[in-house]
């Protein structure tokens, strides 16, 4: 069995890519699976993921289909109500001890 979809590559400043070319939902739910598997094969991790985005195009979207999927897999999710700056997530999952996962356009 072949993978036909394209790999999704993360650097010093996360995973860019351009909406509807390589940043889909499908690929943003890839995404949020493989941090779901990271987070519940880590003991000393706990599986809480703060979720957050921005006011640029389709965020909050993008965020939604995350946190669905994180919560499929078992993971308490602290989703975000409102558009949040990036350090807003930084903050909240340093103060709960966790990962956070942020929907933004920014290179923060």
């Amino acid at each position: 069995m072949t993978n036909d979809l394209p790999p999704i590559r993360f650097g010093t400043d996360g995973w860019r890519a351009a909406i509807a070319d390589e940043f889909t939902f499908a690929a943003v739910r890839r995404v949020a699976a493989g941090v779901a598997d990271y987070v519940r094969d880590d003991p000393g991790r706990p599986d809480v993921v703060v979720v957050g985005y921005d006011r640029r195009f389709a965020s909050e979207g993008f965020a939604a289909a995350a946190a669905a999927v994180l919560a499929s897999r078992g993971i308490e999710v602290v989703l975000s109500d409102r558009p949040v700056p990036t350090q807003l997530c930084s903050f909240t999952a340093h103060r709960r001890g966790c990962m956070a996962l942020v929907v933004t356009a920014s290179h923060n």
